[in-house]
């Protein structure tokens, strides 16, 4: 098909099996590194192929991790296609894993309600349309407070946060 086509699909990933690769930079932080295992681990769950990760990837099945977006709010982020690519960028590391949380429940159908609580779909296939989604929070701090402080609840609270796109945790 050709690439400038609107109905183009891309399939990440089909009957347990992928040709695609998760690109980082090779300088990529510590939250841009676990957004890349975030991302692997629920492709993994959803559809049963692991994709890799690898440092500053290229071809054409590539998903692209980047910290290249330029926005007032470090947590924005964009989702897009270009061609056979999908790139998650963010203005900030933490607004990467905005990104792949977002797609993640928006565009595949996970979903966390509440801490420790989640779903995930059971696909043959990941296939996705053609998609340019930009996203910038209306509010620059959103928070969770601990209260009242029990260590394992607070552990998994901060873990749904960044699914819910929080970004202050206070103790």
């Amino acid at each position: 098909r050709n690439q400038s086509d609107p109905d183009m699909k891309l399939t990440l990933i089909q009957n347990g099996r992928t040709t695609y690769v998760i690109s980082i930079r090779k300088s990529a932080t510590e939250p841009e590194r676990f957004a890349a295992a975030e991302l692997s681990r629920y492709l993994e769950k959803i559809a049963g192929a692991r994709i890799p990760i690898k440092e500053s990837a290229r071809g054409r099945h590539v998903i692209v991790l980047d910290t290249n977006l330029k926005a007032k709010s470090p947590d924005a982020f964009s989702i897009r296609t270009v061609g056979p690519k999908l790139t998650l960028s963010g203005a900030s590391p933490r607004a990467v894993l905005f990104a792949v949380y977002t797609f993640l429940e928006e565009y595949l159908g996970c979903g966390w309600l509440k801490p420790n609580d989640e779903h995930v779909p059971n696909l043959d296939a990941v296939t996705i349309g053609r998609l340019n989604i930009s996203q910038q929070p209306s509010f620059r701090d959103r928070i969770l407070v601990h209260f009242p402080y029990h260590r394992a609840r607070t552990a998994e609270q901060i873990d749904w946060m960044a699914k819910r796109k929080l970004n202050i945790s206070f103790v």
